[in-house]
């Protein structure tokens, strides 16, 4: 028995999905009611059928009535399933620019939630009947203790409906209006999430989610080594390597700018053939998930209308499908992006919706990209030194700015959730300075990322902290060893793609939860090792 947690994979700056949450128990469950197209059918008969199978399956416990207790738990696990399938394919559907599919996404959110619910205050009367082995298969004496604590009040659900409506408000708002609107639907946001982790026995929401939803190994309080870190080293790296970016630029012919700009914006599908060798070069289920995705994979592109313009990685449930789906908006369909979600695909279809760290899942995208640019770099000959040199300053700047960012959005979030004040909008400037100061300077750092903007940037927390809080720093985590893999691959493809792949094929003694185990065991550093910044100040 293992918990299932959703969270569509948030993949690029705009990109976004709707706080999802289940914890749903798998059993093989052959159901058709999906058609390959997505469509489905769902009515009041069905939800009324999932009521009596619930009632069933209780009953069914406190008899030791193996037949009933059977047929009920998997036909309630069938139609949770379901349900969860239905819910991501509205996600994307309202996403792509269906206003309509919002309220049938809700739907289904609020029916997976009404699941959870049941089954969580079932774990007691579970563990203490005769069917314990067969619940609880693959679970530690203090994971089962764990799961019968983590029960869940009705106020916590209330909570989480509040929450749904004012992330809703949020993603309704014009871009226009995101920099003035923003800060006090996310004074209502924190106020609910800091409830919610005095509701579940948690001193602030950073400690809840960093364990419970992103399964990381470390704590909130131990990222600010990291965070040393990344002062000394990645910011005068990225202050370094700005204007050479720009320089680099200026410097190519025009048949070199058409080629850079082709790679940076057009669609990924004039790159497709290119793609295919990369894959070819990694091989083995790598170069088979690629020849699926583009011949039978699930890909949605978003309408010049899309509510999200953004791109993520989901995943759909139901065994007839169990496969992932990529959403592309409009303004995120190049190349780049294309071999990042690919990253998280690959993982998907490799290892399926297990449980994983989103440090390693973040890995899985990231050290794709670079690991693509560098063999880029080696074995396409249509694109000149000049021009290698822009795309891989472009493309290392970036990385930095990614980690930057994260770290100070990071730094960010823990002083709200862990601030005792009775906090105002005027805090969250406060913080957020305080934040880009303690990387070194926040007045320099803005100058840097926003030279030409003429200073009318919106404040990066507001675009990235309404979603998923506390999950940003999964992207400076996973951007170091990604950054290690392209630092080797300079040096040795190979080595860096042996290194790559062991982050999805795993050691028998590893799991995909295990981010800092799995990085060692492709012989990578951790990003609380100073060396693994070493290794990256060669890239400069």
């Amino acid at each position: 028995m293992k918990k299932i947690k959703q969270i569509a994979l948030l993949c690029l700056i705009g990109a976004s999905a709707m706080s999802l949450s289940s914890c749903l128990i798998r059993l093989d469950a052959n159901d058709t009611r999906v058609k390959k197209d997505l469509t489905y059918t769902w009515s009041d008969e069905d939800y009324n059928k999932l009521h009596i199978n619930m009632q069933r399956f209780s009953q069914a416990l406190k008899n030791n009535n193996d037949l009933e207790l059977v047929g009920s738990w998997q036909a309630v696990q069938r139609t949770a399933y379901a349900c969860a399938t239905y819910r991501t394919i509205e996600n994307i559907n309202y996403a792509a620019g269906d206003d309509s599919a919002y309220e049938k996404y809700l739907k289904f959110q609020n029916i997976v939630a009404e699941v959870a619910k049941w089954q969580e205050a079932l774990y007691s009367d579970m563990y203490e009947s005769s069917y314990r082995d067969s619940f609880f298969s693959g679970y530690t004496k203090e994971e089962i203790e764990e799961l019968i604590n983590s029960v869940k009040p009705d106020k916590y659900y209330e909570i989480e409906e509040e929450q749904e409506a004012l992330i809703k408000e949020y993603n309704d708002l014009a871009k226009d209006e995101i920099q003035l609107k923003t800060s006090d639907i996310y004074l209502s946001l924190v106020k609910n999430y800091k409830e919610e982790a005095t509701l579940l026995g948690y001193d602030n929401y950073m400690d809840y989610a960093y364990k419970n939803i992103y399964e990381r190994e470390y704590t909130p309080s131990e990222v600010l080594d990291f965070t040393t870190y990344v002062k000394n080293h990645i910011v005068p790296m990225m202050l370094e390597i700005a204007p050479k970016v720009k320089e680099a630029a200026s410097g190519l012919n025009e048949s070199e700018k058409q080629k850079y700009n082709t790679f940076k914006t057009a669609n990924f599908n004039t790159m497709k053939d290119t793609f295919n060798l990369y894959a070819t070069f990694i091989g083995d289920s790598f170069k088979t998930n690629a020849n699926y995705v583009f011949n039978n994979g699930y890909i949605r592109y978003g309408s010049e209308n899309a509510n999200i313009d953004g791109a993520f990685t989901a995943y759909l449930y139901m065994s007839s499908l169990d496969q992932p789906i990529i959403y592309f908006g409009p303004s995120y369909t190049d190349i780049m992006t294309f071999v990042h979600e690919f990253g998280h695909y690959n993982n998907f279809k490799v290892n399926k919706a297990t449980n994983l760290s989103y440090d390693l899942a973040e890995t899985h995208s990231q050290g794709n990209e670079l690991l693509f640019l560098a063999w880029l770099d080696k074995n396409d000959e249509s694109y000149s030194d000049n021009l290698m040199r822009a795309i891989h300053l472009s493309e290392v700047y970036e990385a930095l700015t990614t980690i930057v960012l994260a770290t100070m959005v990071n730094d960010f979030e823990y002083r709200v959730y862990t601030s005792s004040n009775d906090l105002t909008i005027a805090d969250f400037d406060t913080y957020y300075k305080e934040a880009g100061d303690a990387l070194g300077g926040y007045d320099t750092i803005m100058e840097c990322l926003y030279q030409e903007n003429n200073g009318k940037q919106i404040d990066y927390w507001k675009l990235v902290t309404i979603q998923n809080p506390a999950y940003y720093i999964s992207y400076a985590m996973s951007k170091i060893p990604s950054l290690e893999i392209y630092s080797i691959a300079k040096e040795d493809l190979a080595k860096a793609r042996n290194s790559y792949k062991k982050t999805y094929t795993l050691d028998k003694n590893l799991d995909l939860t295990d981010f800092l185990g799995v990085l060692d065991s492709a012989g990578l550093y951790s990003p609380f090792k100073e060396e693994a910044f070493t290794l990256i100040e060669k890239l400069k």
